[in-house]
């Protein structure tokens, strides 16, 4: 057996096992759920580079945020907390590979200790409120393009 054979066996058993630990159907949905909790992980440390590069050039959303100005307000968001630990509960994604196009859904629970002398609480989403995320593929990766808030009835009853 030759030992280019062996090593390519070796990484496919490695990402099939990987892609079922993860419970992703694809490689193109485990690097979407990847993208988007290194984006938590990102904000959980502050790190504003990082939270802008997994987002597109292009970023809009419906309250007018761009890349920028999104970016400035998960930092702002951070700063509340002296310790912060994001969970994107019950998430849910949906990849459309031929278009390079994914749709992620979630309820943001962070846990943590809120910083003191701030004037304002950190946010609390409520039962049923979900982040809808729509993502684009870059060539091997996939950026975050819109996002949204909204009210699942499925997930408030």
């Amino acid at each position: 057996m030759n030992a280019r054979f062996v090593a390519i066996a070796v990484v496919a058993v490695g990402m099939a096992a990987w892609l079922g630990l993860r419970g992703c159907e694809s490689e193109a949905e485990a690097r979407v759920t990847a993208t988007l909790e290194a984006l938590a992980l990102a904000a959980e440390a502050g790190d504003g580079d990082a939270i802008h590069d997994h987002l597109a050039a292009d970023y809009r959303d419906r309250l007018g945020h761009d890349a920028e100005g999104l970016t400035r307000r998960i930092l702002a968001e951070r700063e509340l907390w002296d310790r912060w630990d994001v969970q994107l509960d019950g998430l849910r994604v949906e990849v459309d590979e031929d278009a390079g196009f994914a749709k992620a859904s979630f309820r943001p629970v962070f846990e943590g200790e809120p910083a003191e002398g701030t004037r304002r609480k950190p946010y609390r989403f409520r039962d049923g409120q979900r982040v809808t995320v729509e993502l684009r593929r870059h060539g091997d990766r996939w950026l975050v393009h819109r996002a949204g808030m909204g009210l699942s009835l499925r997930d408030a009853l």
